[in-house]
């Protein structure tokens, strides 16, 4: 399960860092039923995962989140464009691309050579490091992710064209929680992400009380600690390393910010039993 989800998307291949760590914890083996030597080659196997995830995606692909990033979301926010295509290693060559993105016609990613060239000039890895170097752009970038996020679901509409109805119409059929967490956030990217690292604060609390005192369900501090990071990593990596189709990208993370609220309500409920 693990290496299908690094090896699904490189969007994800980050996450193994977080069930590699996972596979170092004695508890986790324990209950996996899993030696050291058997963590170990697991280790080693998403190790290989996360690289060939990077490696076997195509050149366009590994720059196409970048660009989207730069030209569509930094640059046309700029306040001082030469510095930041400077920092971002750029000239001012790259100036009328700005406003495009990876899939309009005037974009820079229609042409081979341009991806060469681009390619030789940026990488996520350069671009970790804009985001390192300019903390007031990265979190604008990411609260504005998140603000789309907030909508939970992509505007793809979820009827057959044979029903009749008008295109992206949506069902609001077993809508609730997911209505009410759209009423919450959506457009409210501060919102959202003040209210996840609150969530992720209190997993980690239950990690250090259940290392302390123990839980009625065995297991679930550390269970919300890993999750925790995992979301973590999503939140991060859906929202900075790509501006496009946001929503659906933030998927497994709104996913996982459900499954982390359940396992706190789980923890509180077992503390209450055994209490």
């Amino acid at each position: 399960g693990a290496l299908v989800l690094v090896l699904s998307k490189t969007q994800h291949a980050l996450v193994g860092i977080c069930l590699i760590a996972g596979l170092g914890l004695p508890l986790v083996r324990r209950r996996m039923g899993l030696g050291s030597a058997g963590a170990a080659f697991a280790g080693g196997l998403l190790l290989l995962a996360m690289a060939a995830s990077f490696v076997i995606v195509p050149g366009y692909y590994r720059v196409m989140g970048s660009y989207n990033v730069i030209f569509y979301e930094i640059l046309p926010h700029s306040k001082d464009v030469g510095a930041d295509l400077a920092d971002l290693h750029l000239d001012d060559s790259y100036r009328p691309y700005i406003g495009t993105h990876s899939f309009d016609p005037a974009s820079g990613m229609q042409h081979r050579e341009f991806i060469e060239a681009f390619s030789k000039r940026t990488s996520n890895v350069g671009l970790l490091g804009y985001y390192a170097s300019h903390p007031a752009i990265t979190l604008r970038v990411l609260k504005n992710a998140l603000g789309q996020a907030g909508r939970q679901r992509a505007a793809m509409g979820n009827f057959d064209a044979s029903s009749g109805l008008p295109d992206y119409a949506e069902s609001s059929a077993f809508s609730l929680w997911s209505g009410a967490k759209r009423s919450l956030f959506e457009g409210k990217g501060g919102r959202y992400l003040w209210a996840s690292f609150a969530l992720f604060a209190l997993c980690g609390f239950a990690v250090i009380r259940d290392a302390k005192q123990g839980t009625g369900i065995a297991g679930t501090g550390l269970l919300a600690g890993l999750l925790a990071a995992v979301a973590l990593v999503e939140m991060l990596a859906s929202g900075l390393a790509d501006v496009l189709d946001v929503t659906r990208h933030y998927y497994l993370f709104g996913a996982l910010w459900d499954c982390l609220l359940m396992l706190l309500v789980l923890s509180a409920i077992g503390r209450a039993q055994r209490d």
